[in-house]
């Protein structure tokens, strides 16, 4: 093999390792679940959100939620996962936020 060609062919190797994370680090983060009281019925209409970050959604009749969090927000860090609904005491999970992942919590 020529030198150029060894070279070459390292670049080539390198950018096909380096690649799927250099993808999954611009793709969104996905936070879904469900939403349900303490007796295991779903609850509409409550809110799950990432505190500090303004990011959240509502749950549906059913109580599930889901929402994406962009890849430009998502470095790695922790962050509080909260539900709250009106007339319940809010409850929060911590969560580690990393681009091209999915986050999966039921309340």
């Amino acid at each position: 093999m020529t030198r150029m060609h060894c070279r070459l062919t390292t670049l080539v190797l390198a950018a096909s390792v380096a690649w799927p994370q250099l993808a999954r680090a611009q793709q969104p983060i996905t936070v879904s679940g469900t939403v349900n009281n303490e007796t295991g019925q779903p609850m509409p209409g409550a809110s799950v959100a990432l505190v500090g970050l303004g990011l959240g959604a509502m749950t549906d009749d059913a109580g599930k939620y889901s929402f994406q969090v962009p890849a430009a927000r998502a470095s790695g860090q922790t962050a509080i996962l909260e539900a709250r609904r009106l007339g319940y005491r809010p409850v929060q999970f911590q969560v580690k936020l990393t681009a091209g992942t999915t986050i999966s919590h039921d309340f």
